[in-house]
């Protein structure tokens, strides 16, 4: 999945989108700077992007929102990678492409 930013200078409002490389799903979200801190989200293709997204976000804020240093990646030649959270086996980790929502540490 590809993402970028884009800012609109005559209007000031931020445009998101996502895409996959390979096929034909898409997402656009609007979000805009008049103080709604709502967005006008698009999206097409057989996968939901904005919805994975959505998801993943969750999933991140469950966690307790970890900052990028306590994740890694997994790249075996003879496996897809896998990426994970703090260390291979916490019991946090999601193969490459799956989008699935993890359930929270327990406390």
């Amino acid at each position: 999945m590809t993402c970028q930013q884009v800012y609109t200078p005559d209007s000031e409002d931020l445009i998101t989108q996502i895409a996959t490389p390979d096929g034909p799903s898409w997402a656009f979200a609007h979000h805009t700077t008049d103080g709604d801190q709502g967005h006008l989200v698009e999206q097409e293709g057989p996968r939901r992007l904005w919805d994975e997204l959505e998801k993943l976000h969750e999933q991140w804020t469950l966690l307790g929102s970890p900052s990028l240093e306590r994740f890694g990646l997994t790249i075996d030649r003879d496996s897809p990678p896998v990426l994970w959270l703090d260390h291979p086996e916490s019991g946090h980790v999601w193969p490459s492409g799956d989008p699935q929502v993890a359930q929270p540490p327990s406390t």
